[in-house]
C-alpha cells in the first residue's frame, strides 16, 4: 500500500471514528432516562424534554447556520472541532446540573445545535464526503465526453 493511500484510509478512519464519537451524543440522554427516572423521579414531561431537546436544538442550529452561512464563513473541519467540544461540553455539564432543572433541557438544546455543524461539515468537507465517479478525472489523462 502506497504512502498516500494509507495515508487516505487512516484518515477516513479517523474521520469515521470522530462521527460516531460526535454523533454518540444524540442518543446520550435516552440512554439514562430510565435510571434518571427511578433515581430523581423526572415527570414524563421533563423526559420528554431531555430527550426532544436534542432535535428541536438541531433544528435551530440548522435555522441559524443557514442563516449565519456558518460552514460558508468557518473552515469545516474547524467548525466540526468546535462544534463537537462545545456539544461535549454540554452534555458533560449533565453530570453536575439537577436532571430537574431548566438546565437540563436547554444543555440538550446546545448539544442538537452544535451536532447540527457535523453535519453541515459532512455537506461541505471533501474529505467527508463519498467519491462521486462522475466527478472523477480520467485515468488516462485523456478528457472525455459525458
Amino acid at each position: 500500500m502506497s504512502t498516500a493511500a494509507a495515508s487516505k484510509s487512516a484518515s477516513v478512519a479517523i474521520i469515521a471514528v470522530c462521527q460516531v464519537a460526535a454523533m454518540a451524543l444524540w442518543f446520550s440522554a435516552s440512554a439514562i432516562v430510565p435510571a434518571l427516572v427511578a433515581e430523581f423521579g423526572l415527570s414524563g414531561f421533563a423526559q420528554a424534554a431531555l430527550t426532544s431537546g436534542v432535535q428541536a436544538g438541531f433544528v435551530i442550529g440548522c435555522l441559524a447556520s443557514a442563516y449565519l452561512g456558518l460552514p460558508d464563513r468557518f473552515d469545516p473541519r474547524r467548525l466540526f472541532a468546535v462544534s463537537a467540544l462545545v456539544a461535549a461540553g454540554a452534555n458533560a455539564l449533565l453530570l453536575v446540573v439537577d436532571p430537574r432543572s431548566i438546565a437540563t433541557p436547554l444543555l440538550r438544546l446546545v448539544t442538537g445545535a452544535t451536532l447540527q455543524c457535523q453535519i453541515a461539515w459532512q455537506r461541505q468537507s471533501p474529505q467527508a464526503q463519498a467519491p462521486n465517479p462522475q466527478k472523477a478525472p480520467p485515468r488516462n489523462g485523456i478528457a472525455r465526453r459525458a
